[in-house]
């Protein structure tokens, strides 16, 4: 769970946890980086656990933590 390249974007560590719980603890199989590895696809390094984007860099740090 540590390894995933994702998990040092993230800025909300409320948020992190609950898409770790969710994601990573839970039904990992629900996880779109997870879906997309085991095709043998590398998964951007912006999707996030649900499908969804991160925002880009320069959005995220006009977001409050």
């Amino acid at each position: 769970m540590s390894g995933c390249p994702v998990f040092p974007e993230f800025r909300n560590q409320s948020a992190l946890k609950t898409m770790q719980a969710l994601y990573c603890e839970g039904d990992f199989s629900r996880c779109e980086r997870y879906k997309s590895a085991s095709k043998g696809i590398m998964p951007p390094k912006d999707l996030l656990p649900d499908g969804s984007r991160l925002p880009k860099k320069k959005d995220r740090d006009s977001i409050p933590e």
